[in-house]
């Protein structure tokens, strides 16, 4: 049974809720072009970091580059949260081979490393078994949010995160394995990982080109500070409790770009249904608000601004109301 599968069958109360709901047979229709579309959205950011890095004057090139770089960084990420779900092809070799080179590689992840654990979430959404699940709760006893936002900016988070996607899900193999099968995985897991340096090489050698070498450093200090920092800011608005609940947020485009670009914002309805294509998700959401009235009983699910729930959950720690979570 896979993740995905377990996933479905657990007694959770929303997700029970939503998964009685019938889909819409287009919602599941896969189209090339919003597949290319997608994909070369952070390559745009890149191209217009490259002409930010093009200005003399430092006060505006600099930042610019910054907003334009963490911008195709957010994209990257959620390309491949996308193609841990198979969003490249459903062929899984096809798949991962796209993803990671046109994606996972330039900040530095693996897409079947990242699905070890993202899958997980899926199916433990909101419980202790959840590796991804971060609660208000939980920032608060590790010395509030400010000190998180501190701790990612000033990349001290990177270290676990590099445990947590790459060491910790190939742990168990290593233990159980024979010294020469041991060499032999490790010497494979480089080989597999030759798309890091790969993309790495060629956003250097862009870089170079343009005579903007020196956002290459800022790209490093983006992809271990701010790029996971949002994203964890992002689980905090999205998951604001200790069970299944998804916020699905209907933010500003400029928001969006920054805390779930590419359509990750409809998270509710992605939780609901993984197999459904980001670009898709969209209609998802009119159906449930329009036909299927989900959201008229469950308007706790829906969130206006990922700041805004943000500020509304540190403010008020008891404003959210969590349903009763049975564990199977």
């Amino acid at each position: 049974m896979t993740s995905e599968t377990q996933a479905a069958s657990d007694p959770r109360p929303i997700l029970d809720d939503l998964r009685s709901i019938r889909l819409p047979e287009d919602v599941l229709e896969r189209s090339t072009l919003w597949i290319a579309l997608y994909a070369l959205k952070p390559f745009l950011f890149l191209a217009l970091a490259v002409a930010a890095g093009q200005f003399d004057a430092l006060w505006l090139s600099v930042p610019l580059a910054c907003l334009a770089l963490l911008a195709a960084q957010r994209h990257f990420q959620t390309l491949v949260h996308d193609a841990s779900h198979y969003f490249y092809s459903k062929s899984a070799a096809r798949n991962d081979r796209l993803a990671n080179w046109l994606a996972a590689g330039w900040i530095g992840m693996d897409v079947a490393a990242y699905r070890k654990v993202h899958l997980k979430h899926h199916a433990h959404n909101g419980s202790k078994d959840d590796p991804e699940h971060v609660s208000l709760a939980t920032v608060r006893q590790e010395g509030g949010l400010a000190w998180m936002i501190l701790r990612y900016a000033l990349g001290m988070e990177s270290l676990r995160l590099v445990a947590k996607y790459f060491l910790k899900a190939d742990a168990g193999k290593a233990r159980s394995a024979i010294e020469t099968q041991a060499k032999s995985a490790t010497f494979k897991r480089f080989f597999a990982l030759t798309h890091i340096f790969g993309c790495q090489l060629a956003l250097l050698a862009l870089l170079l080109a343009a005579d903007c070498w020196w956002e290459y450093p800022l790209w490093l200090y983006l992809a271990v500070s701010w790029n996971p920092l949002l994203s964890r800011l992002r689980f905090l608005a999205e998951h604001p409790g200790e069970d299944d609940a998804t916020v699905t947020t209907l933010a500003t485009a400029l928001e969006n770009s920054y805390f779930a670009p590419q359509s990750f914002n409809f998270h509710c309805e992605h939780h609901g249904w993984p197999m459904i294509p980001p670009y898709r998700l969209s209609r998802m959401h009119r159906y449930l608000r329009d036909e299927a009235r989900f959201y008229d009983q469950r308007g706790e699910l829906i969130s206006g601004s990922y700041i805004g729930k943000l500020i509304e959950l540190a403010q008020e720690p008891g404003a959210y109301q969590p349903t009763v979570r049975q564990e199977a």
